[in-house]
């Protein structure tokens, strides 16, 4: 049993050697790869910065070579296309393209920059461009939430009358319905009334007939009928 564990030991202690030595490899592989990496970097930017100064004596060179007169017919010619793609700029402009305009802007400073023509003016038209498209944009935002307020507006105008009507028409149902209870209590006052006369008729008739206890009985009734409507009973009294 002793021996098994001692066994078992020695196994996890040559697993964990042999996962350590393994990370140890990863850790070395990864410093050797970001070594290669930055190796890779900095020949880039040598052969870069070779391909440049190449370029540029490659330039200086083929400038020293074209004849004074050509350079300045070069230069005419970039002038003129730099003049004409900003003609093209002015009118994007104009249509309102800002983005158009700018990108126009900037192809005809690159030209005269290269014939060393003085740009300030196109920077300064930049300038103006996206100050004129930052007006353009906030009056595009007003416009839309003046839109919006005008919308809500309307449609709060239209539920105010949409409510004004509804209360309308339940106030004329309302009144309609007093109207009628008054009408319906007016007929039911004049009925009574009538039925009250028509029982002084009945009382009168048993006056002739000299029997006043009937009459009286009838004329009771009366008051009663009149009283339940309020009208008036003292000439029974």
């Amino acid at each position: 049993m002793f021996k098994y564990i001692l066994l078992l030991e020695e196994s996890i202690r040559s697993l964990q050697f042999k996962r350590d030595e393994k990370e140890r490899q990863k850790l070395l592989e990864k410093e050797q790869l970001r070594k290669n990496i930055e190796e890779e970097r900095e020949f880039e930017r040598k052969v870069t910065e070779g391909f440049q100064k190449e370029r540029e004596r490659m330039l200086s060179k083929k400038i020293e070579l074209l004849k004074r007169e050509d350079m300045k017919k070069l230069m005419e010619t970039k002038k003129l296309e730099a003049f004409s793609i900003m003609d093209k700029a002015e009118q994007l402009l104009k249509e309102g393209k800002y983005e158009e305009s700018i990108e126009k802007y900037y192809n005809a400073e690159l030209i005269l920059i290269q014939i060393q023509f003085p740009t300030e003016i196109i920077k300064d038209s930049i300038i103006k461009i996206q100050e004129k498209k930052r007006e353009a944009n906030i009056t595009k935002q007003q416009e839309l939430e003046d839109g919006i307020r005008k919308q809500e507006k309307e449609k709060h105008f239209l539920q105010t009358v949409a409510d004004n009507m509804k209360y309308e028409e339940e106030q004329m149902r309302v009144k309609q319905i007093k109207i009628k209870k008054q009408e319906d209590l007016k007929l039911h006052l004049e009925r009574r009334k009538e039925a009250a006369f028509e029982l002084f008729d009945e009382a009168e008739v048993y006056i002739k007939r000299a029997d006043y206890d009937k009459a009286l009985e009838y004329y009771r009734s009366a008051e009663l009928v009149l009283n339940e409507i309020n009208y008036p009973t003292n000439s029974i009294k």
